[in-house]
């Protein structure tokens, strides 16, 4: 389990379940373990609310985004990068922006040490659903497909995170954002009700 990128998501992720929109980007991410945990709160559903009756309202799943989640990958996403992107698009929790990712979803395990200090990794273990290998030599496909122009990235743009951003701003624009509000408190009598 990596704790840096565990703790580095929680960091990111948790403060903001409540915002109209969620950008998680994995460009760049070399691999590890955790995307199964990310995954299952990402793809969580809010089931229902409490209020009190002096205010505030909660739910019991806290970790579940209440707006537009879309994902951002690159060809630089590589292992449990690529899991991830692979099955942030198969769970259908939103759109994936982005380019291909490199196509090497296979795992080696902690490798072999050397004599010398260094270490051997020998892939011994790949990705698959019923039926297909999944992702190892065709890297997970985007439902959008966006390069980053050099040009635009020397002008300090990002393409890919503007394309992710202009997502979720159409569909806000088509589903608008509306934190829920309780119905009217009941109003309950007790006691008896006159003889």
């Amino acid at each position: 389990f990596r704790s840096v990128g565990a703790n580095q998501f929680a960091k990111s992720y948790y403060p903001n379940v409540n915002k109209p929109g969620i950008i998680v980007d994995v460009r760049g991410n070399g691999g590890g373990n955790i995307s199964g945990n990310l995954l299952n709160d990402l793809s969580s559903k809010i089931t229902g609310y409490f209020s009190f009756r002096s205010g505030g309202v909660f739910r019991r799943e806290r970790w579940a985004p209440q707006g537009q989640v879309v994902a951002v990958t690159n060809e630089f996403a590589f292992s449990d990068g690529e899991y991830f992107s692979e099955f942030f698009k198969r769970l259908k929790i939103g759109p994936l922006v982005g380019h291909r990712t490199g196509g090497g979803e296979v795992g080696s395990g902690g490798g072999y040490r050397m004599t010398d200090g260094g270490s051997v990794f020998i892939p011994n273990y790949g990705a698959w659903v019923p039926g297909e290998w999944i992702i190892e030599g065709r890297g997970a496909v985007p439902d959008v497909e966006v390069d980053q122009d050099p040009e635009s990235v020397m002008a300090g743009k990002d393409p890919q995170l503007d394309k992710a951003i202009e997502i979720i701003l159409e569909n806000l624009k088509k589903h608008p954002f509306k934190k829920p509000e309780h119905p009217p408190f009941p109003v309950k009598l007790g006691g008896s009700q006159g003889s």
